[in-house]
């Protein structure tokens, strides 16, 4: 069988969290966690996903649901966040709207005609629970209310499910729609995680005469000792292009960019010189060329 030449494009995005207590490998490493610690206002947005794979007309009825979802949700009373989001010391002077936690993920609704639900449950992939159910429930009580007013509506793009984005920042950004407004616990480091080594992920073999490429959506907790938490690796989202065939692509797209995360190495975040865990969103596209 012939390989064909591959091109693998991987974009990281550090984003969140940690222990009180950073370690240093070989050595005990101790900070002052009330003096690392800010309270800043923070607001839940939604917006389009952000790099759908269909045209203007898809794009602008994603933003119809959306303005037809935000009067369904309800706040949760409580947000519990089991780790504390990161934000580097030298970000915290930037604009207020370009800086974002790293507790967003996405929602993902499986659409018929008219924008109603079909097939699969609506699924939100944030780091907040009460969040996601909250956003699970609005979802469905939107479809309660009947079909939306939106003209040929695309059903699904080529890629998959329709994505909408919740975002999770000190501010909305422009042309985004503000859900709900809390005051959230982070953790200011001195740097943020960054990569040292990453491994290369394996276009599955099965997929290559498809062809057409992926997405996957990672989030996942970075050790002291640079490594991925194995226990902590997310799929958040897999898009396969429709050339690309059925649900096992998907699985195996997933499972070669799980594998190349597991085997890569980074410099992990940290507080003066204590090493803390913290977690980081990434996504790895697969693309033959």
């Amino acid at each position: 069988m012939r390989h064909l030449p591959l091109i693998l494009v991987l974009a990281a995005v550090p984003a969140a969290v940690p222990a009180a207590q950073g370690h240093p490998v070989g050595q005990s490493c101790h900070f002052d966690t009330a003096q690392a610690t800010l309270t800043v206002p923070a607001v839940v947005f939604l917006e389009p996903g952000r790099d759908l794979a269909v045209g203007s007309a898809a794009r602008q009825q994603s933003t119809a649901f959306i303005t037809a979802l935000v009067p369904f949700f309800q706040s949760p009373a409580r947000l519990e966040i089991s780790v504390r989001p990161v934000v580097s010391v030298s970000h915290l002077g930037d604009s207020p709207d370009s800086i974002r936690f790293g507790l967003g993920g996405p929602l993902l609704l499986s659409l018929g005609p008219n924008g109603r639900l079909r097939g699969r449950q609506p699924w939100a992939g944030t780091a907040i629970p009460a969040l996601n159910e909250a956003l699970v429930r609005a979802a469905l009580d939107r479809d309660s209310a009947g079909p939306l007013p939106v003209d040929d509506w695309v059903s699904e793009s080529t890629f998959g499910p329709r994505q909408i984005q919740v975002g999770v920042g000190a501010a909305a950004p422009v042309g985004t729609w503000p859900l709900m407004r809390t005051a959230l616990p982070i953790l200011r480091v001195d740097a943020e995680v960054t990569q040292d080594h990453f491994a290369k992920p394996e276009y599955p073999r099965s997929q290559q005469v498809r062809g057409g490429g992926a997405r996957v959506d990672l989030r996942y907790l970075v050790r002291e000792d640079g490594l991925a938490d194995p226990a902590s690796i997310e799929v958040l989202s897999v898009t396969v292009n429709a050339r690309s065939g059925a649900e096992g692509g998907a699985e195996a797209f997933a499972a070669s960019a799980v594998q190349a995360i597991s085997k890569s190495r980074f410099h992990p975040a940290r507080v003066g010189e204590c090493r803390v865990r913290s977690r980081v969103v990434q996504r790895v596209s697969f693309v033959i060329g």
